[in-house]
């Protein structure tokens, strides 16, 4: 499930919802608009195997999710 900002500000933030994981990812070789976005948050649900990212950002963000 992802759920994208609606770009009519300056900073949005998007919420992207993991299923089915049996660990807690860290997320690599993130890249994007300089100085434009924060570092992607994530929230591990052991119970139901759940990964919630959350990025902040102003364009672009590209990363790896391992």
């Amino acid at each position: 499930e992802i759920e994208l900002c609606d770009w009519s500000s300056d900073v949005c933030s998007s919420d992207l919802t993991l299923s089915g994981w049996n660990h807690n990812p860290e997320i690599k070789n993130i890249e994007g608009v300089d100085g434009n976005y924060s570092n992607p948050s994530v929230t591990y649900d052991e119970k139901t195997g759940t990964v919630q990212i959350t990025i902040i950002s102003n364009g672009y963000v590209y990363f790896d999710i391992v």
